[in-house]
């Protein structure tokens, strides 16, 4: 694999975390619980649509903190082959680096100025973000055209594939978004016959507690499921990739899932009690 960035994008949108663990030289390669992953994304991007950050907004945040946070652990076990001892060709481990390290550098880039974006929401940060994405697309175009010529294989290309298309997706998304427009630069968005979404302080801590519990018994129960699948066999510390992926995904729904009409009008009761 000459980079992680485009391994762990995948991953993140995918749930493919068994390529990751055939990566590393993991024996929890056959079933993939988070194969799912794509369509729990979308199912809270739906959810949110009605947010600020949400829809396809949240999405690109999801991925990108995901893809992150993958590429972090990806690289904490295959950091040994930066080492030049670890080639015997000086030529495949230049072509390795130029293909791997700009990927890692320029994700960092992107993470922080999206990052930044969210605190201070200005056209120029705005800008600032789509010329980042630009250079990701240039990048990955690089690394595509290194992959192929050097160290070509399958499934390499398809990660480089997948990684270059997304890419452009959201280079695109963030230049003709009618929701990037409206939140960051114009301060305006509203969504036209939404339904009330949660603003009191009781309903938040509500939803902080819900989110909290299921992520809590999501990571316990897949825990149970990924140790119970793997037996006897010796565990690694992706057994504790799919407990923590699906407490993300099932904290985001507690989070954005609609609170019932009943507990929201025991919440306005507390509140007018508390009042009075």
């Amino acid at each position: 694999m000459s980079h992680f960035l485009a391994l762990a994008v995948v991953s993140a949108l995918s749930g493919f975390q068994h390529v990751l663990a055939a990566d590393s030289g993991s024996t929890a390669t056959q079933s993939s619980p988070a194969s799912g992953g794509l369509l729990i994304g979308f199912l809270i991007a739906y959810l949110s649509r009605r947010a600020k950050i949400g829809g396809w907004l949240l999405y690109f945040y999801m991925q990108l903190y995901g893809s992150f946070l993958l590429t972090i652990i990806v690289f904490s076990f295959t950091i040994g082959r930066l080492q030049p001892s670890h080639w015997s060709s000086a030529n495949l481990y230049v072509w390795y680096l130029l293909g791997t390290v700009p990927s890692v550098l320029i994700e960092v880039a992107e993470v922080v100025t999206a990052s930044y974006l969210l605190a201070r929401r200005t056209a120029a940060n705005v800008q600032f973000l789509r010329h980042v994405l630009l250079a990701v697309v240039i990048v990955y175009v690089v690394t595509t055209a290194i992959d192929a010529i050097y160290f070509a294989d399958a499934a390499t290309l398809a990660l480089d594939g997948f990684a270059l298309f997304f890419s452009l997706i959201w280079f695109a998304y963030f230049y003709r978004s009618v929701r990037v427009r409206l939140v960051f630069i114009e301060h305006t968005w509203n969504y036209a016959g939404s339904k009330p979404i949660p603003n009191t302080p009781l309903e938040r801590r509500y939803l902080r507690k819900r989110a909290l519990v299921c992520a809590v018994l999501a990571f316990v129960a897949f825990l149970i499921v990924i140790g119970s699948t793997l037996g006897d066999k010796k565990p690694d510390a992706y057994i504790f990739f799919v407990p923590a992926f699906y407490a993300v995904v099932a904290g985001l729904l507690g989070w954005f899932l609609p609170i019932r009409k009943k507990k929201r009008a025991a919440l306005a009761a507390s509140v007018a009690s508390s009042v009075e």
